[in-house]
């Protein structure tokens, strides 16, 4: 097995290591702890360490942003990526979310899962990215891609990067901390790039960390240098926000919007109404030894009812018959989390933290059993569940509800003196306690004829803690387009035009989509009745949805695309983010090539990008032979 650590060049290296495990690093803390962070001073007493001139920078840490570094240094023009991480590529990598959401509605009985898994409807660095796991080496039943985070950065997506250089050069483990404007161009940005001082760099937990990710003083865990980012041949560099925080929408006072929009044709917004975040981690399934009456030629049991505890019979591996979609659970068990025991026959350490959650009645199977979890989301099968290894993002089990991640408009603006990414860390400390107490109750419920124990895996995920680096964030900071505009569901669903069977054909489509709107809301929030519609149509995402109103040589991509929450709900997902961030790639390159100044005149001559961006994506979808729109 591999295992990424980062080298003191610019791109992580793959080295080996033996055994499964990493070595036990001691007693974790979960509390909201200092890890050391000394005072911020201020950009304008900061000293730079290093500058880089590129055409085209780019604000990393998502799928999006991966996806428009290789597309942008594609397109002939040198291109920084700022990395928060040392795993590129977001929810596919770093976030943990290695199971790829394709569409599974059939709106008016079309074949558009069918579509979905079709390579002509795919980018084609998204297609090179996946190739290796087609045919589904986790056996998951969510998606037909389920796969170990850590073999995609060895097997595509490291080797993808370097192909590129050197017009590609990737800022590892460096966030943005300020921006310099003139006439509301980004002329220069400041970075802070950390480097680990021992160790991984992922020992202590997001909450404990971010705060000295974004601190430009070295800690007790890190040393820092500030890097200044400009633009090539004394021309503003264009930027790319495709952060999984927002960060250059904040610093730059860019139009956002963030929250739940109270209709969506408004822009006020329940700033603090979002979608909730989780935690994912990987669990594997470690063959017991020596159990004294171990069952022998077990009858093919029946399916547990979740609601009936004292049902011990469960569902075994083969054969079983899996859902056909990951329906979502309706009903809540009250439980509290009970430590780990042994059944006797050995000594067995799970190295799951014995941690309470603040929300311990939220846990639940559901209609489901404890074997179609495991399965959901699992990254590695044996056929015997002994060996496997399970991808757990489940509701309601690690999934997040409890706050908002992200701090109001109003205090994020106050931060940017000293920006730290805007972002509540005691709801990233909450949400890590309920996914280590979801990682115990879970395996607390670990059938006795599965005969295996359950531990955290703290290799496959790149942490010493088992968490990923990045929580899954399904909904950030999101901007305002060129003349107001944003993507609304009306747009995917067809009611904004009547258009059908697909949604609205934007004449300046840039890109391809098909996913229904997938909420997973913060709790006491007022449930607005515009966002119970959910399925949709095949969609387009449009260019002007990869602009801001007021920042001329600003694009975005990913979620902090210029788009409504209910629409977002759609977009967010894994494929889709990688076409709306190539898209922005191709159009930076473009500004920079024909001496734009602003995103307008990208808009004004848009069938020239297109031209150029039907080489990598599609931009009108094929479903069952037929093209939409068809020309």
């Amino acid at each position: 097995m591999n295992k990424i650590e980062q080298s003191k060049s610019e791109l992580p290296t793959l080295t080996t290591y033996r055994g499964r495990f990493l070595k036990k690093i001691g007693v974790i803390s979960l509390s909201l702890m200092s890890s050391c962070v000394p005072n911020k001073n201020t950009s304008s007493e900061l000293a730079v360490s290093e500058s880089v001139a590129c055409d085209v920078v780019i604000i990393g840490g998502s799928t999006a942003a991966l996806a428009a570094a290789l597309s942008s240094a594609d397109s002939n023009v040198s291109t920084c990526l700022l990395e928060p991480t040392n795993w590129p590529a977001g929810q596919m990598t770093a976030s943990g979310v290695s199971a790829i959401d394709f569409a599974h509605h059939r709106p008016n009985n079309m074949k558009l899962p069918e579509a979905s898994l079709d390579i002509r409807n795919w980018n084609k660095d998204f297609t090179e990215a996946l190739n290796a796991f087609r045919n589904n080496p986790g056996k998951c039943w969510v998606s037909n891609i389920c796969y170990e985070p850590i073999l995609a950065l060895q097997k595509t997506i490291l080797p993808m990067i370097q192909k590129r250089a050197p017009k590609l050069k990737v800022f590892y483990e460096t966030n943005v901390i300020s921006v310099a404007k003139k006439n509301e161009s980004i002329v220069s940005l400041l970075g802070v790039k950390r480097t680990a001082k021992k160790g991984s760099g992922y020992r202590n937990l997001l909450s404990q960390d971010l705060a000295d990710w974004y601190s430009t003083k070295d800690s007790h865990f890190f040393s820092k240098k500030v890097i200044s980012f400009t633009g090539a041949k004394n021309k503003p560099p264009v930027i790319i926000d495709a952060s999984e925080f927002g960060d250059i929408l904040v610093l730059a006072d860019a139009p956002y919007l963030q929250g739940t929009e109270v209709t969506e044709d408004s822009l006020t917004a329940d700033e603090q109404c979002g979608q909730a975040i989780v935690y994912p981690f990987v669990l594997e399934a470690v063959a017991k030894k020596n159990i004294p009456n171990s069952p022998k030629n077990q009858k093919s049991p029946q399916m547990q009812d979740a609601a009936n505890p004292s049902n011990t019979e469960i569902l075994t591996d083969s054969p079983m018959e899996t859902p056909a979609l990951a329906e979502r659970a309706d009903s809540f068990e009250d439980t509290t989390i009970i430590p780990l025991t042994s059944d006797g026959s050995e000594k067995f350490e799970s190295g799951i933290p014995k941690v309470q959650t603040d929300m311990p009645g939220f846990f639940s199977f559901g209609k489901f059993n404890w074997f179609q979890i495991w399965s959901y989301r699992r990254i590695r099968s044996t056929g015997t569940t002994a060996g496997d290894m399970s991808l757990q993002n489940w509701f309601p089990g690690n999934d997040y509800p409890g706050g908002y991640f992200l701090k109001s408009k109003a205090a994020a603006k106050a931060e940017t003196s000293s920006w730290s990414g805007g972002i509540d860390l005691d709801v990233l400390r909450r949400a890590e306690n309920h996914a280590f107490a979801w990682a115990s109750y879970y395996a607390n419920k670990t059938p006795v004829n599965q005969m295996v124990n359950i531990k955290l895996d703290k290799a496959l995920l790149g942490t010493d803690h088992g968490l990923a680096k990045m929580p899954y964030i399904r909904d950030t900071r999101r901007s305002l387009g060129l003349d107001n505009f944003l993507l609304k569901f009306k747009d995917l669903d067809g009611s904004a035009t009547g258009s059908s069977p697909i949604g609205t054909p934007f004449v300046d489509r840039i890109a391809i989509g098909a996913y229904v709107a997938d909420f997973h809301n913060v709790q006491n929030c007022p449930r607005r009745a515009y966002l119970n519609k959910h399925d949709n149509l095949p969609f387009f995402i449009p260019f002007r949805a990869l602009t801001n109103q007021k920042i001329p040589n600003l694009l975005v991509a990913g979620k902090t695309m210029a788009q409504t929450y209910h629409a977002n709900a759609a977009t967010r997902l894994q494929p889709i983010e990688w076409n709306s961030g190539s898209a922005a790639g191709s159009a930076a390159a473009m500004m920079i090539k024909r001496n734009y100044a602003s995103t307008r005149n990208v808009f004004q001559n848009i069938s020239e990008l297109q031209n150029e961006i039907v080489k990598t994506q599609p931009i009108n979808w094929t479903i069952e032979g037929k093209m939409y729109p068809s020309r």
